[in-house]
């Protein structure tokens, strides 16, 4: 009896272990860099069934480290706004380097989770001072980082009606390459903008 007993216990485990690998190939496909999605393929690195209170993996004094220096460097590039570039050397891949290491590292996980709050604050900075190209890229960032979320349409909204901002200086200084290359950009995050389609009238009107 406790011979299947344990068969039993080790193909329900099996099955688990499955089913999450599966979910996560799916949610890949789906979202590829999702800071969660990394978070949750370095817990499935565990032995089937592990949970939050399995006692962390010994690591050997080099590793610990490698690690702790890898968690250095990540808090510094979020700190510099360096979320997912440059490559290898952002806060992003640090923090993914850190959990190959380490899979239960809670400093690691907290730092990717905190990533799309970090963006969104960098995200702001730059639409207050004018760089609109950088918001636009921290606004791809965002979306690869937390995708779905709801507070990005927010962003994006904001985002084109600066550019509507320039595209109107633009047009009232009679420069019509930087008012369509504004409206170009405008178009792109809201193209169904009533907005736009006015200054557009002018522009072409002009």
């Amino acid at each position: 009896w406790t011979l299947r007993r344990l068969r039993e216990m080790a193909g329900r485990l099996t099955e688990q272990a499955y089913l999450c690998a599966t979910e996560a190939d799916y949610a890949a496909k789906l979202a590829p860099d999702s800071a969660d999605l990394d978070a949750a393929r370095a817990r499935l690195q565990q032995t089937p069934g592990a949970d939050d209170d399995t006692p962390p993996t010994a690591l050997t004094p080099a590793q610990q480290s490698h690690l702790d220096n890898l968690l250095q460097q990540a808090n510094a590039a979020t700190r510099a706004g360096d979320i997912m570039l440059p490559p290898g050397a952002s806060a992003y891949d640090l923090s993914r380097a850190a959990l190959t290491i380490d899979a239960n590292n809670q400093t690691a996980r907290d730092g990717l989770k905190s990533l799309p709050a970090r963006t969104t604050q960098l995200f702001d900075q730059a639409l207050n001072a004018g760089q609109l190209d950088h918001a636009e890229d921290l606004l791809g960032m965002l979306g690869d980082l937390a995708p779905g979320d709801p507070a990005s349409g927010t962003l994006s909204e904001r985002l084109a009606d600066a550019w509507l901002d320039r595209a109107e200086q633009a047009i009232d200084h009679g420069d019509r390459v930087h008012a369509q290359q504004a409206l170009d950009a405008a178009r792109r995050l809201h193209p169904d903008s009533a907005r736009w389609q006015g200054l557009y009238a002018r522009l072409r009107g002009g």
